[in-house]
């Protein structure tokens, strides 16, 4: 089931820990991260300049690499969220 149209998907980079989280517990952010994604509200990229999010604290710590964005899977809800 398709929501958002192709001008309105947020293009982001969703690390391994972030979906392996969605897997464990389907209440948490990782999980609603998860949902956007098989929505297609959000695509997942392995390449390009987007969002990387993590849960992991050193990348965190860096925030932003050249162009790639890093956010936590809660910041990323409540910032990016309300783009979609």
């Amino acid at each position: 089931m398709k929501s958002t149209s192709p001008e309105r998907t947020i293009k982001v980079v969703i690390d391994t820990n972030v979906l392996i989280s969605a897997g464990v517990s389907k209440d948490g952010n990782p999980a609603q991260i998860f949902e956007l994604l098989l929505i297609e509200a959000i695509e997942n990229y392995t390449s390009e300049k987007i969002i990387l999010i993590s849960g992991d604290p050193h990348l965190l710590e860096i925030k932003k690499f050249q162009e790639i964005k890093v956010v936590s899977p809660k910041e990323f809800l409540e910032n990016f969220k309300t783009k979609l």
